[in-house]
C-alpha cells in the first residue's frame, strides 16, 4: 500500500510539472507555494514546516529554482504574532543551507 504522504507528493510534483507546461508554452512564470495551511476553515494559520518543505521539493522535481511569499509578515515572519511563523523562517533557514548549489 502507498502511503498517503506519497500520494501527496506524487499529487504535487504533478500538478507542479503541469504548471511548468504552461509556463513553457506561454513563457511566463508561475510561483505556487503558500506559506499558511487552508486546511483549517475561515482561520489561516502558517504552514507545518513540514507540508512546506514537501511543495518546494515538489517545485523543485518539476524544474522549478524560486519561490515567493506575499504572506511573509503574517506566515513566517519572526515578528508575526503567530509563534509558529518564527519557528517556520527558522526552520526554512535550515533547509535552505543544506540545498546543494
Amino acid at each position: 500500500m502507498v502511503s498517503s504522504a506519497f500520494k501527496t507528493e506524487t499529487f504535487a510534483v504533478d500538478a507542479f510539472r503541469s504548471e511548468a507546461l504552461v509556463r513553457s508554452t506561454f513563457k511566463i512564470l508561475i510561483f505556487a507555494a503558500e506559506t499558511f495551511d487552508r486546511d483549517m476553515p475561515i482561520k489561516f494559520l502558517p504552514i507545518k514546516f513540514e507540508k512546506l518543505r514537501l511543495k518546494l521539493e515538489a517545485a523543485r522535481k518539476a524544474g522549478y529554482d524560486k519561490a515567493i511569499t506575499f504572506e511573509f509578515s503574517h506566515f513566517m515572519s519572526p515578528q508575526s504574532s503567530y509563534i509558529s511563523a518564527a519557528h517556520l523562517y527558522e526552520r526554512y533557514k535550515e533547509y535552505v543551507k543544506m540545498l546543494p548549489r
